[in-house]
């Protein structure tokens, strides 16, 4: 069969499921306020199939289990905030003309880092959801 017919030919290709290489890469989308809409602030995350999430999964599935043999454990909120702050790689914020714009806290600056990350987590749990569901949300993951 030539190269031409290869690409007539009717199929399916299971490349279609690959979400490892968007989980590896990490997808932005944009935080959205209840009442409001679009922020324009962008958070990165890596997803579920990718290396460092199945890592920081387990870490926490290890956690689980040495509680329950009596081992003390930080809170579930702590843990939630500190893995969704492992899994996130960067933010950024522009406004409606896309102009790139800082990220602040009650007009201070605020830099991406992972220890900024998880207190963004812990103090505001709506945005620690729509992380959550993106992160867990297979499809954020899929090519086109």
């Amino acid at each position: 069969m030539s190269k031409a017919e290869k690409s007539t030919v009717d199929s399916f290709d299971l490349g279609s499921f690959d979400t490892k290489t968007a989980s590896e890469a990490g997808q932005e989308f944009e935080i959205i306020h209840p009442t409001h809409g679009g922020t324009g602030f962008f958070i990165t995350t890596l997803g579920t199939h990718s290396q460092r999430v199945q890592t920081e999964l387990k870490r926490i599935q290890n956690r689980a289990n040495a509680a329950r043999k009596g081992t003390v454990r930080r809170g579930e909120e702590e843990e939630g905030a500190q893995f969704l702050a492992d899994v996130t790689t960067s933010w950024r914020s522009a406004d409606r003309q896309g102009k790139e714009r800082p990220v602040t806290l009650n007009g201070e600056v605020v830099e991406f880092s992972n220890a900024n990350a998880k207190r963004m987590y812990l103090e505001f749990p709506l945005i620690a959801g729509q992380v959550t569901e993106h992160v867990l949300d297979s499809a954020n993951f899929l090519k086109g």
